[in-house]
């Protein structure tokens, strides 16, 4: 007697992978038709897969870490510009 052999559903994890098409949509789409940066891409794709891919601690780790960059970045040029606007009216009153 021989066995059949059992076919599996192939599942495609390059072009659709489940743990981003669970969305009303994917993350690419998503960041590309709203024109973000890097590191807003990668907040918006960690934070949407996390339920879904078997790491989700990871996930929103990543996320996180992501985040701390962006806050970071604003913090840097929050100080520079508030820094140059400091210079600007201490050098208005020397005049």
């Amino acid at each position: 007697m021989s066995k059949k052999k059992r076919i599996e559903p192939t599942i495609d994890l390059i072009n659709l992978p489940p743990h981003y098409t669970q969305a009303s949509m994917e993350p690419i789409d998503y960041i590309m038709s709203n024109e973000l940066n890097f590191c807003e891409g990668n907040i918006v794709k960690y934070l949407t897969r996390h339920p879904f891919k078997g790491t989700p601690m990871q996930d929103l780790l990543k996320c996180r870490y992501y985040l701390n960059k962006l806050i970071s970045e604003l913090e840097d040029e929050y100080r520079y510009n508030h820094l140059k606007e400091d210079t600007k009216c201490k050098a208005h009153k020397q005049n």
